[in-house]
């Protein structure tokens, strides 16, 4: 941890009222855009040590946002959804930049085999069940809502928020680095590529509620307790729009472990769904691939020499090509079928995480198979 990290920690352990100055990192766990830090601390309060999370930001995606996606942004979500029915982690304290974010630490249960991850995958979509109950209004920033005039132009102002990244990392020459370093080979092109096919895709009809959006839902984004009680963590991209995303989500972040069990769950929703929701679908799975894309690259940009980028690197390059293979099931504007030559997706793949290749497959059959049946 650098210094400049150091002294934001600390300002947001001081601003716990209780915890700090001093800490000691137990464990960090690497994610797209956030630095999280399993923290040992000082506890005024007992004089014993207690351990919390910190949330810590990088700021070259920040500010790409303007102000969108912060930290800052999400404790005040995290705030309100403590007071519903909703298990969050509590927010103690933020650093007075923002970039800082002090959490407490839920006392976490691995679940010891399949059975019971697939138990637990049950009780996070129950808990996803019940936050779409919640009416946006009483957990996002009011002008966020107040500027929305339907549920399509809410996903379309999502779609324009990382159109607005890609383009800045484009224009502010961020993936240079990465070309030269070659850790993605002609990322600005392939980053142009996806931004064009974003931006030219006609959004379908996502019907008429305008649902509390997790933004970034599945594996690795929930935990569970000693007490087998499920908690929904990391609301940073949280906004308003269609649940619809959030089963896009739950698909790209499933594809290696449980697949089958998080197709069941998604599947079944989307038969119940009423309309064409099922063909919605196959567009939020171009945007999420896509979007992950861009997401990876500025995480990159961020920080090239970090040791985790090779590994993002790899799944640029998967969740690029699964973005166009999902792509070519959606029209043009103008009604005409899309297509985009690809001799062999698996080249993208290692033989370790061809596995996610295949279960992109097997979504693809389960979504074609609903899309029978609701015609």
């Amino acid at each position: 941890m650098d210094a400049e990290l150091r002294a934001q920690v600390i300002d947001a352990l001081r601003d716990t009222g209780r915890y700090g100055p001093g800490f000691e990192v137990l464990r960090q766990a690497v994610s797209g855009s956030r630095q999280n830090y399993l923290l040992r601390v000082d506890d005024a309060a007992s004089d014993q040590a207690a351990v919390v999370w910190c949330r810590a930001t990088y700021e070259s995606i920040d500010d790409s946002f303007a102000g969108r996606f912060t930290l800052a942004r999400e404790a005040g979500i995290l705030q309100k959804l403590t007071a519903l029915p909703v298990r969050v982690p509590q927010v103690l304290g933020r650093s007075a930049s923002g970039r800082a974010l002090i959490q407490s630490c839920i006392d976490q249960r691995d679940p010891v085999d399949a059975a019971m991850r697939e138990r637990d995958i049950a009780g996070f979509f129950d808990a996803l069940d019940q936050m779409y109950l919640l009416d946006p209004r009483l957990v996002l920033p009011a002008d966020e809502i107040s500027a929305l005039r339907s549920p399509a132009h809410a996903v379309q102002s999502e779609v324009t928020a990382w159109a607005t990244l890609a383009q800045q990392l484009l224009t502010a020459d961020r993936l240079s680095e990465v070309e030269r370093l070659g850790i993605v080979r002609d990322v600005a092109r392939r980053v142009d590529d996806v931004l064009a096919e974003l931006t030219s895709v006609r959004i379908p009809d996502v019907g008429p509620s305008l649902d509390f959006v997790h933004g970034d839902a599945g594996r690795a984004n929930y935990l569970v307790d000693q007490a087998g009680e499920v908690w929904i963590i990391d609301f940073e991209l949280a906004h308003a729009g269609s649940r619809l995303e959030d089963f896009a989500w739950i698909e790209l972040r499933g594809l290696e472990q449980d697949e089958h069990v998080w197709r069941r769950h998604v599947v079944e929703r989307l038969d119940l769904m009423p309309g064409r929701a099922v063909d919605a679908y196959r567009y939020f799975r171009m945007l999420i691939y896509f979007r992950s894309v861009v997401a990876i690259a500025a995480r990159i940009a961020a920080d090239p020499s970090h040791s985790f980028a090779t590994y993002l690197a790899q799944r640029f390059v998967e969740n690029e090509t699964l973005g166009w293979l999902s792509a070519v099931a959606l029209p043009h504007a103008d009604g005409r079928p899309r297509s985009r030559p690809m001799d062999d997706p698996s080249a993208a793949f290692t033989p370790a995480s061809e596995v996610r290749l295949r279960a992109w497959q097997q979504w693809t059959e389960s979504i074609d198979a609903l899309m029978t049946g609701a015609s």
